[in-house]
């Protein structure tokens, strides 16, 4: 999944120890602040260039709704 988001094929969202060396060498990136504190964080994943984009934006939100309006 990691190498398909990199190689721009989509989104992923992941753990940041397994996309550590995508971050590190800017194959991925994070394209919004956050993460949620559940002991196994998720960041969402994409290329650079798809980064800042209005999907990219809408997919966020989406995510961000579906966490705060989760029961936990």
């Amino acid at each position: 999944m990691l190498s398909g988001a990199a190689q721009g094929h989509g989104v992923v969202i992941a753990d940041t120890r397994r996309a550590a060396e995508g971050l590190a060498n800017g194959t991925l990136t994070t394209p919004f602040l956050g993460e949620v504190d559940n002991d196994a964080s998720y960041f969402l994943l994409c290329p650079p260039q798809r980064a800042r984009t209005p999907v990219m934006y809408a997919l966020a939100a989406a995510l961000h709704a579906l966490i705060a309006n989760q029961k936990v």
